[in-house]
């Protein structure tokens, strides 16, 4: 699993290599989650200088905020009931974050969320029922 910044589909864009160059289609923004969350810390650490993004404005509110950011920018029915119905606990949030950026030093995050989805099956396999 990697650490993304996503595009709808139909976003005049497609790589975050692009965004610097066209950061007044997204109105200047990029929608992130909470600001204790370890994925805003490395957006705001690594990403952003990394692209040249700092003069865009990183907009952090809560995770349901940012879920209703992407629900109102998806033209996919079922993906949006999907993500509109998508609940994860502090508890939950908190355990996975623990296991990609305190625990765990480096950047394949593939073997951690596996991992971590073997000790959260129930609630993975919840998503898709």
């Amino acid at each position: 699993m990697k650490l993304t910044i996503a595009f709808n589909e139909d976003a005049p864009i497609s790589s975050l290599a692009e965004l610097k160059d066209n950061a007044d289609l997204f109105d200047n923004r990029i929608v992130g989650i909470e600001p204790g969350a370890g994925l805003t810390k490395a957006t705001t650490e690594r990403v952003i200088p990394a692209y040249g993004l700092d003069d865009m404005h990183y907009v952090t509110s809560s995770t349901a905020a940012m879920l209703t950011e992407l629900t109102s920018a998806t033209d996919f029915p079922q993906a949006a009931e999907w993500i509109g119905n998508y609940t994860m606990d502090l508890d939950q949030l908190y355990s996975l974050e623990k296991s990609m950026f305190v625990d765990y030093d480096g950047q394949d995050f593939e073997p951690i969320v596996e991992k971590w989805i073997s000790g959260n099956r129930d609630y993975v396999d919840s998503l898709t029922l």
